[in-house]
């Protein structure tokens, strides 16, 4: 029961911590909202996204799973 607490209260922390961000602000300001719910929704994607040399974004590792 403590572990399924604590990771909700991290879950809320890393919300707070992101919606501080000049980026979270921005993405508001342009309506994207739904945006910003994925992006703090821990767990939402098993997929794990790199950045290459030049700056370009790959999949090192994708799941089917997305809730």
């Amino acid at each position: 029961m403590f572990a399924l607490e604590l990771e909700i209260d991290l879950k809320e922390k890393l919300r707070e911590l992101v919606a501080k961000g000049r980026v979270c602000h921005n993405t508001l300001k342009l309506g994207l909202k739904s945006l910003f719910e994925f992006t703090v929704e821990v767990g939402a994607s098993n997929s794990v996204v790199g950045v290459n040399q030049e700056g370009e974004l790959y999949f090192i590792s994708v799941s089917s799973e997305v809730r």
